[in-house]
């Protein structure tokens, strides 16, 4: 079974695993968790967003104990981001539209923690002046000692902090918040009735325009006819053809219902929690995050479509035992 769990349930995990006496709420959750994970029963994918959010913690300690944990529970196991996949669930939907078929098989979740960060094959440069030979046995004991390590997510985050790349993500996330404050306000000058068609074309065409020629490349076909003209004439086929795009359908759904709620402020972790939520709802069995999100994966029907459990709290867990 492979479960997600958001960077705060992470965070829960590790307080009732490093101090148990002052979390007790989580300790028997969490000790469920240790053995489930190293039976290999249950699997904790790491994502990018781990990666971000871990490193951003400025203590040293902090960030290495929530390291450690994550390190042992996770085993190097990582989920694909959105940018990732984005281009192969477009193929895979048009496949399906032109030979009734996916045309790749989508692994989201591997034992490679690079894949997180969409780091497929990470390549060790050694001097060619050393012997072929050499070059090899030193490639296969870095392999086995570094990128195999259980231990190497904690590793990478007891010795990286780049104060730098954080500073830059803290503009990107202030850059997007600004861009959800003006799509709402837009948005609440449309009808209610076209608010998410407008979402869902606009955000399915800012892809398309990327992978169109890829696509018109692969099914043969000119740019006006890569979509049939059945479907066009079709709103519920139209429809149907947008959100079948797994990771942008999450998105445009969960991000929909927060610019729609005039209750729910624009929070500067919002992207990160959508970016997760793209692919951890598809491609996971469970899924525990914060209740707003529970409440918007759920009123859109996501849990349904993707055959995910999604729910908000860590005790949860205990439950699948019976």
């Amino acid at each position: 079974m492979i479960i997600y769990l958001d960077q705060n349930k992470w965070i829960d995990v590790a307080r009732a695993i490093i101090k148990p006496e002052d979390n007790p709420r989580f300790v028997d959750v969490a000790n469920m968790i240790q053995v489930k994970s190293e039976k290999g029963e249950w699997v904790f994918p790491i994502s990018m967003v781990h990666f971000l959010e871990t490193c951003a913690r400025a203590d040293v300690g902090s960030r290495t104990r929530l390291a450690k944990v994550m390190s042992s529970l996770s085993k190097n196991n990582s989920i694909r981001s959105f940018i990732d996949l984005a281009e192969i669930e477009f193929i895979n939907a048009f496949s399906i539209i032109h030979n009734g078929k996916p045309h790749i098989n989508i692994d989201a979740i591997s034992s490679n923690l690079f894949n997180a960060i969409g780091l497929q094959t990470p390549t060790i440069k050694i001097n060619d002046s050393v012997p072929e030979e050499t070059q090899l046995k030193m490639q296969q004991i870095i392999k086995e000692n570094v990128l195999e390590n259980d231990d190497l997510f904690a590793l990478l985050m007891q010795n990286y902090q780049d104060r730098e790349l954080l500073a830059d993500s803290q503009i990107d996330i202030e850059e997007l918040k600004q861009s959800h404050e003006a799509l709402k306000i837009e948005f609440a000058e449309l009808p209610p009735e076209y608010r998410y068609k407008v979402f869902l074309i606009r955000s399915f065409m800012t892809y398309f325009e990327l992978f169109y020629k890829k696509l018109i490349k692969l099914f043969s076909e000119l740019k006006n006819d890569i979509i049939p003209k059945e479907i066009l004439a079709s709103q519920e086929k139209t429809i149907e053809l947008l959100e079948s795009i797994p990771s942008l359908d999450v998105r445009v759904k969960l991000m929909h219902e927060s610019l729609k709620n005039p209750a729910k402020r624009v929070h500067e972790n919002d992207s990160n929690d959508i970016a997760f939520l793209s692919t951890a709802i598809p491609y996971t069995d469970v899924v525990i995050t914060e209740r707003t999100w529970k409440h918007f994966a759920n009123i859109t029907k996501l849990s349904e479509k993707y055959n995910t459990i999604i729910e908000s709290d860590l005790n949860y867990l205990k439950e699948l035992e019976h």
